[in-house]
Order: structure tokens, then C-alpha cells, then sequence
């Protein structure tokens, strides 16, 4: 199935130049990051509020950090946080288990936690792109970073007198 582009933010648009030809396709009412942190729940666990620590980090130095991705956020510290903690558990315990059948014989089958373990990354990973914080949205959005300027660019805007 044929799926569209994926959705940007309004500074991610903005930076990356949509505008500027066009600028009346600018969304004037577009919800913006008001870079104010969201409240931290009240019952994550000690490794959960570090996990929130660390992506409310990442998102302030990116740029889009917001009030309004609270539940996001608490979305993705939770599904990461399991995952951890699953994580732990199996290669405490190993991803094969040992059963001892009413017989007395003994039977090895994967840990039955394994799909969870899927589960929750895959849940996790789901919910970066929302964030800014996957991989190819670090690469095509950095606010910190000025934008080099393109040799051609200068060239051709000197060339046609265009400023």
C-alpha cells in the first residue's frame, strides 16, 4: 500500500524552506512547540522518570519540546520502560526455558515473554517519529544547527540579481 509523506511539524516545514516560495501555504493556526515541559506523571517508577528526563532533554535540544505531548511522552517512557524491563528479565532467565512435563520429562520452549518484548519496542519505536526523536528526524531537523549555504545557490541568486 502507497502511503503519502509523513507528516512534518510547522517548524520542522518552516526550517526545512516550504514556505518561502509559498508562503500562503502556511498554516497561520498550526499548533507551535511552546517549548514548556509537560508534567511528569506522578507514578513512573525511578527508571521512568529518568527515561523522561532523558527525552525531555532530547526534545528541548531539538526543538520541539511541548506542553501539549505530555501523553506522548508518557506513551513512550512507559512502552520503553517495559521494554527494558523485559529485556532484563529474559536474559536474566535466557530466551529458552526449561519446563518439567507431569511425566517428569523436561521440555525447552522460547521465554513467553518474548512477543511482549517485541511488543513494547515496536510500540516505542512507533512513537519516536511523533516526538522528532527518530533517527531521520534528527537528520533533517536540527534548530541549532544553521543551514550551510549551498555554493549554487549564491551562484544562481548572483547571477539572475535575485536577492
Amino acid at each position: 500500500m502507497v502511503r503519502g509523506r509523513k507528516a512534518k511539524t510547522p517548524e520542522q516545514a518552516e526550517k526545512d524552506g516550504y514556505y518561502k516560495k509559498h508562503p500562503e501555504r502556511q498554516n497561520k493556526d498550526a499548533s507551535k512547540a511552546d517549548g514548556k515541559e509537560p508534567r511528569m506523571p506522578d507514578f513512573f517508577t525511578e527508571e521512568e522518570k529518568q527515561i523522561w528526563m532523558r527525552t525531555i532533554d532530547d526534545m528541548r535540544r531539538m526543538g520541539s519540546l511541548s506542553s501539549d505531548l505530555g501523553q506522548i511522552i508518557e506513551a513512550y517512557v512507559v512502552a520503553y520502560a517495559s521494554w527494558i524491563s523485559v529485556r532484563r528479565r529474559i536474559a536474566k532467565e535466557g530466551e529458552v526455558v526449561t519446563f518439567i512435563k507431569t511425566g517428569g520429562e523436561t521440555d525447552h520452549k522460547r521465554h513467553p515473554l518474548l512477543p511482549d518484548l517485541h511488543k513494547y519496542r515496536d510500540q516505542a519505536n512507533k512513537l519516536l517519529p511523533e516526538l522528532g526523536l527518530a533517527p531521520t528526524q534528527r537528520n533533517k531537523y536540527s534548530p541549532d544547527k544553521p543551514k550551510e549555504e549551498d555554493p549554487f545557490e549564491i551562484w544562481l541568486s548572483q547571477a539572475t540579481g535575485a536577492e
